[in-house]
Parts: C-alpha cells; sequence; structure tokens
C-alpha cells in the first residue's frame, strides 16, 4: 500500500509541475503578444463621408507672354452639421519653357457649417509640366506650394502639393477623354494651432472630359480623399463635376 501511495504522490507533482510549466509558457505567450500589440498598434478605426464638389474653372492667355488660371468652387457634405467650403482662387503665369508653366495666385476659402464659418487666406505658387506620353495617354504633373494663413495662427502654414494627371482621348481633338490623377499633400511646418507636420492628405479621382462647345467641357468625376487623424482616419467619396473654359 506504502509503494501505491508514494507513486500516486509522485504523479501529482509531475502533474502539477507540468500545469505550472505551460501556465508560465501560456503567460509569456500573452507578454509577447501585449508588447507586440503596443510596438505595431492596433489598426486606426476609419470614418466614411460622402461629399458633392463642383467647380468651374477658365484659363487662358491674356496677352504679352501671361496666362490666366481661376476657379470658383462649392463642396458640400453631410457631415459634421452639413460642411460647407466655397473656394475663389486665380493667378497669373507664363510659360518659362516649351510645355512647361510657372504661375503664382492666391484663394480664398470659406470653411464650416451652416452655423459657423471660417476663412482662411491662401498664396501660392505652381509649376506645371508635360511629363511625357505612352501612346495616346498623355501624362502631366503639377508642383505646388502653398502659404496657407490659418485663423488663430501667427505664421503661415507651408504645404506642397504633387499631381501626376493622365489624359486618354477616345478619337481625335474634340472628342471626350478619360481623365485620372493622383495628388499627395505634404505639411512642411506646424505652427501653434495649425495641422501637424508630415502627410496631410492624399487624392485619388478618375472620370471623363466631354467636350459641349468650342473651349467648354463638363467634367464629371469620382474623386476618393484620404485623410490621416490622431483618432479615426477620413476616408471621403466624393462626386465632382465641373465646367471648363479655355481660350
Amino acid at each position: 500500500m506504502a509503494s501505491s501511495r508514494f507513486w500516486s504522490d509522485e504523479s501529482y507533482d509531475c502533474a502539477t509541475k507540468e500545469r505550472d510549466r505551460v501556465s508560465r509558457a501560456a503567460m509569456r505567450t500573452r507578454s509577447i503578444l501585449a508588447m507586440l500589440a503596443l510596438l505595431w498598434g492596433t489598426p486606426a478605426a476609419a470614418e466614411d463621408d460622402g461629399l458633392i464638389w463642383t467647380s468651374l474653372t477658365a484659363n487662358g492667355p491674356l496677352g504679352g507672354g501671361y496666362l490666366f488660371a481661376g476657379d470658383v468652387a462649392a463642396r458640400i457634405g453631410s457631415e459634421p452639421q452639413h460642411f460647407r467650403q466655397y473656394v475663389i482662387r486665380a493667378a497669373i503665369g507664363t510659360e518659362i519653357a516649351p510645355h512647361v508653366t510657372l504661375h503664382a495666385g492666391y484663394a480664398h476659402f470659406w470653411t464650416g457649417t451652416r452655423r459657423q464659418t471660417r476663412g482662411e487666406h491662401r498664396s501660392w505658387q505652381q509649376l506645371a509640366f508635360t511629363l511625357g506620353h505612352m501612346g495616346k495617354l498623355h501624362l502631366h504633373g503639377r508642383s505646388r506650394l502653398e502659404q496657407r494663413y490659418l485663423p488663430g495662427t501667427d505664421v503661415p502654414s507651408w504645404r506642397v502639393r504633387q499631381q501626376v494627371r493622365g489624359e486618354l482621348p477616345f478619337g481625335g481633338k474634340g472628342q471626350p477623354s478619360l481623365l485620372a490623377s493622383g495628388e499627395i499633400f505634404m505639411n512642411l511646418n506646424a505652427p501653434r494651432g495649425a495641422p501637424r507636420s508630415g502627410l496631410d492628405r492624399w487624392r485619388a479621382q478618375a472620370g471623363m472630359s466631354i467636350p459641349v462647345a468650342t473651349g467648354i467641357s463638363i467634367q464629371p468625376a469620382y474623386l476618393h480623399q484620404f485623410v490621416p487623424r490622431r483618432g479615426e482616419d477620413l476616408h471621403e467619396h466624393i462626386l465632382f463635376t465641373a465646367l471648363a473654359f479655355r481660350w
């Protein structure tokens, strides 16, 4: 009987040690997973919003080697509290090399809701150029530097924008074209009360240019705008329509 009890106690001790070993291994695994979660972080939640953007643009020569570019725009969304933004923008430019133009301009933005609106003054400089073509596909680039004078800030917030745009005509001159573009926005500094430096947003757009008369076209498109934020990132799905005049 004594021998039987001895083996029973030994088996019990072995089982206890095995459970302890498994428990310690599980705790180490949970600790490692927790550390990895802290290092990698969790995927940021995202908020989606739908907007309607409309724009009226005008571009053409002024004489004396100078060019004009201008637009007015209205951007209307559903959140928060029926978002509104209105834009007026104009610039004077010149061609500094074949297929390369330089512009300098001013823009004013009214942004807010039905109850409250704030204004933003913005000066900007732009270099537009032709990248080349691949068959019928024409590629263009646009580099823009902005100085944003935001409410509540003492110094301008500097931002650079880089756009690449492609145009694929269906036929000859005066025929509809497919349009696609991508644009990235980077904040170069972070004054008190202004957005943080780094990636501000990016846009991807796909649509068409449909001539309706000489020098006049309608450009319907879908535009996706991604805005990184400290909380939820914002994805804006935008139905965009422009009426473009060119002389």
